[in-house]
């Protein structure tokens, strides 16, 4: 199925090549008259393929960027190597790498890992490895990125609308982390209740938006002048390197099993954080070897969380405090 769905695209991109090609041939034309070769090749697969010319002409210009930024992956996939979603996390990562030696190091990087995994595993491996391979650390980019944080409404029809915030990474997962406990706990408490988890948690981010008042603690330190950590009150599993902690470099922490953090948002967690677990991992592979508490099973259950950070059931992304498989296996139960 792999290498049926990468020589669809092999045509796109051929196809995609044609165009500009016929574009390039074209002399002293209008912008829009410049189009007409791309947008007539589009037109004649579509009605073979019974789509719209639009997504047929979004899935060649997809096309000829695999086959020119990561002519590797396209290899893979031809090979039946990796699949589509495969190839849709390595393009999400590495696009980003403007730098034409690193984005080949993160390929050749991001293809070992692939092959071994699922799309949705690989995401949290790349983020990390793209980082790496940035020319600019992300606390400098963090503090030009949170600048467009903001929150927004469109409209869908039916009397619907669309709410949506963009916050830094620690925020958006901590509140979603809560809404998620609080409309459990609902779901739990009331059995007759009718609603969906995914339905209480829009409900309550409708009552708290519209029944509360903005506070500030003051004292706490945890505030960074855009929105305030100190509102956490979630547990929050962050890994970060010692030396970044203690302010000597730079390097991102990890919000576990996401994202890459800043480290200053790390360190403002970490201090003021009521339990310390010491993860020690090797410096190459980045696996865990020990965390150093002293109780068996508490230390299996913090090994286990260190080192996977979510089940590990293909394809299932659920916090392993979630997700009640993994709780029963590290009582001891399964």
């Amino acid at each position: 199925m792999a290498r049926a769905q990468a020589a669809q695209a092999r045509v796109l991109a051929d196809a995609a090549d044609l165009g500009m090609r016929r574009v390039a041939e074209l002399v002293s034309v209008s912008s829009r008259e410049a189009e007409l070769p791309v947008r007539a090749l589009a037109a004649e697969l579509g009605v073979a393929a019974n789509m719209s010319d639009r997504t047929v002409q979004r899935r060649m210009n997809d096309a000829a960027v695999l086959a020119e930024a990561f002519p590797a992956t396209f290899d893979a996939w031809d090979a039946g190597r990796i699949g589509a979603g495969h190839v849709a996390v390595i393009m999400e990562h590495g696009l980003p790498l403007v730098d034409a030696e690193a984005r080949s190091e993160f390929e050749a990087a991001a293809l070992a890992r692939a092959e071994g995994t699922t799309p949705g595993r690989l995401g949290s491996a790349l983020a990390r490895l793209a980082e790496s391979l940035q020319p600019r650390s992300l606390a400098e980019r963090h503090r030009e990125a949170r600048a467009s944080r903001g929150a927004c409404v469109r409209d869908l029809g039916d009397g619907m609308a669309e709410f949506t915030s963009v916050q830094p990474a620690v925020l958006a997962h901590a509140m979603h982390d809560r809404i998620t406990q609080q409309a459990k706990a609902i779901k739990n408490a009331d059995p007759g209740d009718v609603r969906t988890v995914d339905q209480i948690r829009a409900d309550l981010v409708a009552d708290m938006l519209l029944t509360t008042t903005p506070t500030v603690e003051t004292g706490a330190g945890l505030s960074d002048g855009f929105g305030g950590l100190g509102a956490i009150r979630g547990i929050v599993n962050v890994t970060v390197p010692a030396l970044a902690l203690a302010g000597v470099t730079d390097e991102p922490a990890g919000l576990a099993g996401r994202c890459p953090i800043d480290p200053a948002t790390a360190r403002q967690l970490a201090g003021h954080a009521t339990g310390w677990e010491r993860v020690l991992a090797d410096p190459i592979t980045g696996c865990v070897l020990a965390v150093d508490r002293y109780t068996p099973s508490a230390d299996m259950k913090r090994f286990l969380r260190a080192r996977d950070q979510h089940c590990r059931f293909p394809g299932w992304r659920v916090s392993d405090r979630l997700c009640k498989g993994c709780l029963l296996l590290m009582e001891g139960r399964r």
